[in-house]
C-alpha cells in the first residue's frame, strides 16, 4: 500500500501521520512490514525537493503506531479505536530502527515506556 503519491519532506525528530482508509477492518495490528524509498529525483522548479546539506536516504523510526477506528455498531455514530505501537530491531540500543532507501524492515515488538 502506497501511503503518499508525491514526495514529502520529512524533518528529523518530528512525528508524522499518514491516514489510510481501508474497506476491510484489519483488527489489531501486530506486525508491519515497512518499505522506504528515498526520492532522489531533483526538480529545479520544486525547491522543497532540493537538499544540499545534511541529507540522508535513511529513515530513522523510533516507533510506528497504527490506529484502527471503526463504528461500534452500524446503526450508531459511536466509534472505537484500537492503537498498536510497534518497534523494530534497534540499532545498537539507540532507540530507533534504521530503514535505508530500498529496504524493508519488520516492526513487531511492543513499544512500552518509550517516547
Amino acid at each position: 500500500m502506497l501511503l503518499t503519491r508525491e514526495s514529502k519532506r520529512l524533518h528529523h525528530g518530528q512525528p508524522y501521520s499518514f491516514p489510510v482508509t481501508l474497506a476491510k477492518d484489519l483488527g489489531k495490528v501486530n506486525i508491519v512490514h515497512l518499505h522506504w524509498e528515498y526520492d532522489h529525483d531533483v526538480d529545479p522548479f520544486d525547491l522543497g525537493k532540493i537538499c544540499i546539506l545534511f541529507c540522508s536516504d535513511s529513515f530513522y523510526i523510533a516507533r510506528l503506531s497504527v490506529s484502527s477506528v471503526a463504528y461500534r455498531d452500524k446503526r450508531s455514530v459511536a466509534v472505537s479505536e484500537d492503537t498498536s505501537s510497534l518497534c523494530g530491531e534497534e540499532m545498537s540500543g539507540l532507540g530507533y530502527t534504521d530503514v535505508r532507501s530500498g529496504q524493508w524492515r519488520l516492526f513487531y515488538k511492543r513499544c512500552t515506556g518509550r517516547r
